[in-house]
């Protein structure tokens, strides 16, 4: 079973960001999900809030953040045709 390494850069950019900070789509694994309010994290778990609901994200799956608004991040997934390549930073497992 492969250890799981926790994203340093990912985590340190959660602590610094205010709770209620807009997030418009995480990528999570390679697949892009919906971001939403940022809320905090804790643990090694980032929590996010959409439309009443709480999504948590452990932080070491998480492959980047897409700030903005998410009408922008609709149409910057249109122009890039959501191809996702993967990241092979020392962080992955």
């Amino acid at each position: 079973m492969k250890k799981r390494v926790r994203h340093s850069h990912i985590e340190a950019l959660l602590k610094n960001m205010p709770p209620g900070y807009p997030v418009a789509q995480i990528l999570v694994n390679g697949a892009v999900a919906e971001g939403g309010i940022y809320s905090h994290s804790s643990n090694g778990r980032a929590y996010f809030q959409s439309g009443g609901q709480v999504a948590v994200y452990d932080i070491c799956t998480i492959d980047g953040i897409l700030f903005g608004a998410s009408d922008a991040a609709g149409e910057e997934e249109e122009e890039g045709g959501g191809i996702i390549e993967p990241c092979n930073c020392k962080y992955h497992y």
